[in-house]
């Protein structure tokens, strides 16, 4: 089936976008009484969620990070757990994060599109030349202007021009180079002319959507939903021909949402050792979905009205037991974190025990706790 033209796609998201009557994502109506609108320097306005950390961008564009902080990856110059936020070290100003499922580090944009990197670093992941881990940011090299990072096991971004960059290990070919091993310390560019709107990666695999809403992945076979198990150091097309609006990758399965809300994945079904989806396969039961953030063995999604819905892979989604509602979500290890319209932020485990949850505590919770204010 050939692409849908562009011009149609743009039409469809114009037209979801006028369907929301506030621009931070509250689509029936805010609780302003319940979620008030936050001041700048605290109001979130993304976030990202790692293997033990986790990072809260604010609309006046500072980044607050907590978490283990065992290989640097909070930014703040230590190795110093944090249970409640602390500023990253740093006169720059972001305006996108990225967390890791895999290994402790952190990757941001600034204005000016430029990337930095900083944490865990054995194989150059971090993409600043070296393999050594930096408890700061640290800038990638090459001065190529991002539009957007992802950061697993391996280190992706996808340029303004849409061109997608890759580097650190490539035991599967997951840089996307057209060869398979060696790796790179350094940005090295996706083969192909294909164009991406985001990427993602996971444990040996990335995934990207394109400009006409095509998921295609590269890397280990098992994972690239294109209904083989052969490993590609290239992007594949990802089987079913569907047009996704957003896609997320987490540690060992890709999930898409489509236009009208439906949901599909692929990859490892579950922890264990059942065989993987081989291509995507519809979530059913399940309400339409407008967000979704893949995890380390789970999954999370938000509905139409922000209510938030989470599940270990494997099992059956169910909604969180919750009247928060959320306009974003960011899945790390065995946590997911949400921020609200009014831009708050909250944490939660999933399955298992998760001592960060940012509240200034170690006691973890598998229903939303408030992240702690940021301190000015």
């Amino acid at each position: 089936m050939a692409d849908t033209p562009l011009s149609t796609l743009v039409f469809l998201l114009v037209i979801s976008a006028a369907c929301s009557s506030d621009p931070l994502g509250c689509t029936n109506g805010c609780d302003t009484e319940s979620d008030p609108l936050q001041p700048p320097q605290q109001r979130v306005t993304a976030l990202a969620a790692g293997f033990s950390s986790s990072c809260a961008l604010t609309q006046v564009e500072m980044l607050y990070c907590w978490g283990e902080n065992r290989f640097g990856e909070l930014g703040d110059g230590t190795r110093t757990p944090r249970l409640a936020p602390i500023r990253v070290t740093t006169m720059l100003r972001f305006v996108s994060v990225a967390g890791t499922h895999g290994t402790s580090r952190i990757c941001a944009t600034t204005r000016a599109s430029l990337a930095y990197c900083w944490g865990y670093n054995i194989n150059g992941e971090l993409g600043d030349g070296t393999q050594e881990d930096q408890y700061l940011p640290s800038p990638v090299y090459g001065g190529i202007e991002f539009r957007s990072l992802s950061t697993s096991y391996h280190t992706c971004g996808v340029a303004t021009s849409g061109r997608a960059f890759c580097w650190g290990p490539d035991g599967s070919g997951e840089l996307g180079r057209g060869t398979v091993g060696g790796g790179s310390v350094l940005p090295a560019p996706v083969v192909g002319d294909l164009r991406f709107t985001s990427i993602g990666n996971g444990l040996q695999f990335s995934c990207g959507l394109t400009i006409m809403a095509r998921a295609y992945c590269w890397g280990r076979g098992d994972m690239l939903g294109d209904g083989s198990e052969q490993s590609r150091a290239v992007p594949s097309p990802v089987g079913g021909n569907h047009l996704f609006i957003e896609l997320s990758i987490g540690e060992e399965h890709a999930c898409g949402v489509k236009q009208d809300g439906s949901l599909y994945c692929w990859g490892k079904a579950d922890v264990w050792y059942n065989p993987p989806v081989l291509q995507p396969r519809r979530v059913i039961d399940v309400p339409p979905f407008t967000r979704i953030a893949a995890g380390d063995y789970h999954t999370c999604a938000l509905t139409r009205d922000g209510a938030p819905w989470c599940w270990p892979s494997g099992q059956t989604p169910r909604p969180l037991a919750t009247s928060i509602r959320f306009a974003g979500l960011a899945s790390g290890q065995n946590y997911t974190c949400g921020y609200t319209p009014g831009g708050a932020a909250y944490c939660w485990s999933i399955q298992f025990s998760f001592p960060f949850l940012g509240d200034g505590t170690s006691r973890s919770d598998t229903l939303p706790v408030r992240v702690a204010p940021f301190p000015t």
